[in-house]
């Protein structure tokens, strides 16, 4: 068994080359791939990639302030302590 891991953003061809006594069943990120001989004996697998859903926040929209011990911004809610946050 020949497994293999690794990182993808789109779906990918493989070309693999090992020896045939290992290469009989190949995976990737612990999923089986199916495999098919090139005409130069290596053997070449699609690995499909399904990116998951991203949302942000609308930074624009939210409160932001700065606190004076740190030299950078974070939203109004990042600190409850009202003693942390700069006189006005």
């Amino acid at each position: 068994m020949l497994a293999l891991t690794g990182d993808l953003d789109k779906t990918s061809t493989l070309e693999i080359i090992a020896p045939a006594a290992v290469s009989k069943q190949v995976t990737f990120n612990g999923a089986p791939l199916a495999t098919r001989k090139t005409i130069y004996g290596t053997l070449s697998a699609t690995v499909p990639v399904t990116l998951p859903a991203v949302s942000l926040p609308n930074l624009g929209t939210l409160q932001w302030v700065r606190i004076y011990f740190m030299n950078r911004s974070m939203p109004a809610n990042a600190y409850a302590a009202e003693s942390c946050r700069q006189p006005a």
